[in-house]
C-alpha cells in the first residue's frame, strides 16, 4: 500500500513538468491500458486486468484527464467485481459515480452504478444503498432512449429488488417488470426470459391477482423447458406451485412440485435445497408435517453457509411450523435470527410472515405488544398493495 501511495504522489508531483506531447502520450497509453484491462476481463485474467486498470488510472491522474479517470475507475470496478472483491468495488465505484455525475456522462454513470448495485447486493451489507443505485440507474436509463436493451435490464433488476425490499407499490413494480418482459418477448431466443416471467408470477401473487400470477407462471414454466435449464425448471415449477396452492388447485400443484422434485434431485446443490424450502411448505399444507419439518431443517442447515436470502425464507416457514405444533420457544429462536440477520438482503415477504408468527405467539401469551409488533408490516403491505400478504393476517 505504501508503494502504491508513493507512486501516485510521485506522478502528481511530476505533473507540472509534463509537456503537451507527453500528456498526449499519457492519454493514448491510458486508453491502451484500459483496452488491455477489458480484454483481460473477457479472458478471465483478472489480476492482469486490475493491474492494467490501475496503471491507466495513474496516467489519467497524471494528465488531469477527468473523463479518463472515470473510465478507468469503471474498468477497475469491473475487474474487481469479477474477482469477487466487492468491498473494493464499492470504494472505487462510489468515486467513479460521483465523477461521472459531475461530468454529466449518463452512459458511463449508468454502467458504474450497475457495478455498485451488484456490489451492494453481493456484500449484503446495505440493501438501501443497493436500491438507491438501482433508482439512479432507472433515472439514467430513462434519459438514454437509444439503448432499449440496457433500459430493459435496469428496469428488470429494479423491479426485482423493489419487490424484495417491499419499497415500491406493486403496480409500479409490475409496470417496470412488464417493460423488460415485453422487450425480451420480441426476441424468443433471449435466454433467461423465464426470469422476468417468474418475477411477474411472484409480483402478481403478492398483489393478490392470482389469475394473472397463474398465467405468467405457466409461461415461465414453458420458457424454462424451452431453454432446457434445470435451475429455471425447478424454480418455475416451484413458483407456479405456490400460486396454485393459493388458488386451492392442489392436484395441479402436486404435479408441478413433483416435476420440480425430480429435477432438483439430479444434483445435491444449492438448487436442490432452495427447492426444499418451498417443497416443505407444500408438504405441510398437504398434511405431511413431520416430513416437512425435517426437510426444512436440513435445507436451512445447508443454506446457512451459502444463501442467506433463502435461508431466512426457510426460517420464517419453520417458525410457523413450530408455532402450529406449540413449540413457541423454537419458533422464537428462528424469528430472532430473521430479526438479526447476517445480511440485509431479506425479502419483505419473509419479514412479514415472521412478524405474523411472532404476533400469534405474543397474542397467545396475552401480550399487549402483539399488534404493536405487527402493525408496521401491515402498514407497509397496504402501502405497496400486497393484498396476498394482508390476506394471511387474521386478527
Amino acid at each position: 500500500m505504501k508503494t502504491l501511495i508513493s507512486r501516485f504522489i510521485f506522478l502528481f508531483l511530476c505533473l507540472p513538468f509534463l509537456t503537451n506531447a507527453q500528456a498526449g502520450d499519457a492519454l493514448l497509453n491510458a486508453d491502451s491500458l484500459r483496452a488491455k484491462a477489458t480484454n483481460m476481463i473477457k479472458s478471465n485474467e483478472l489480476l492482469k486486468a486490475i493491474s492494467f486498470a490501475e496503471q491507466a488510472l495513474a496516467l489519467d491522474k497524471e494528465s488531469h484527464d477527468s473523463l479518463g479517470m472515470a473510465k478507468s475507475l469503471y474498468t477497475l470496478s469491473r475487474a474487481q467485481a469479477f474477482s469477487g472483491n466487492f468491498d473494493e468495488v464499492i470504494k472505487i465505484g462510489e468515486s467513479g459515480s460521483r465523477l461521472c455525475r459531475k461530468l454529466g456522462d449518463h452512459q458511463l454513470e449508468l454502467r458504474t452504478n450497475n457495478m455498485l448495485s451488484w456490489a451492494y447486493f453481493e456484500t449484503g451489507k446495505d440493501f438501501a444503498e443497493n436500491l438507491k443505485h438501482q433508482q439512479r440507474q432507472v433515472f439514467l436509463a430513462s434519459l438514454i432512449d437509444d439503448d432499449i436493451r440496457t433500459k430493459a435490464l435496469v428496469f428488470s433488476n429494479y423491479a426485482y429488488d423493489s419487490t424484495v425490499g417491499g419499497s415500491l407499490p406493486l403496480d409500479d413494480v409490475i409496470a417496470y417488470q412488464k417493460y423488460a418482459n415485453d422487450f425480451y418477448a420480441k426476441d424468443e431466443g433471449t435466454q433467461g426470459r423465464w426470469n422476468t416471467l417468474m418475477n411477474l408470477t411472484w409480483q402478481f401473487r403478492l398483489k393478490g391477482d392470482l389469475g394473472k400470477s397463474e398465467e405468467y407462471g405457466w409461461k415461465a414454466l414453458n420458457r424454462a423447458k424451452k431453454d432446457e435449464n434445470r435451475h429455471a425448471i425447478v424454480e418455475a415449477n416451484t413458483n407456479l406451485g405456490e400460486t396454485l396452492l393459493a388458488l386451492g388447485k392442489t392436484h395441479l400443484a402436486a404435479d408441478v412440485y413433483q416435476t420440480a422434485l425430480e429435477e432438483s434431485l439430479k444434483e445435491v446443490d444449492r438448487d436442490k435445497y432452495v427447492f426444499d424450502v418451498y417443497y416443505a411448505q407444500y408438504l405441510w399444507e398437504t398434511g405431511q408435517k413431520d416430513k416437512a419439518t425435517t426437510l426444512l431443517e436440513n435445507a436451512i442447515d445447508f443454506l446457512t453457509s451459502s444463501e442467506v436470502f433463502y435461508e431466512m425464507i426457510g426460517r420464517a416457514s419453520l417458525a410457523s411450523f413450530y408455532f402450529e405444533t406449540d413449540e413457541y420457544e423454537k419458533a422464537l429462536k428462528q424469528i430472532a435470527i430473521i430479526e438479526n440477520p447476517r445480511s440485509n438482503y431479506i425479502s419483505f415477504e419473509t419479514k412479514f410472515k415472521s412478524a405474523w408468527t411472532k404476533y400469534r405467539i405474543l397474542n397467545e401469551r396475552g401480550s399487549s405488544d402483539a399488534i404493536v409488533h405487527l402493525q408496521p408490516y401491515i402498514d407497509q403491505a397496504i402501502h405497496i398493495g400486497a393484498k396476498h400478504l394482508i390476506g394471511l393476517v387474521k386478527i
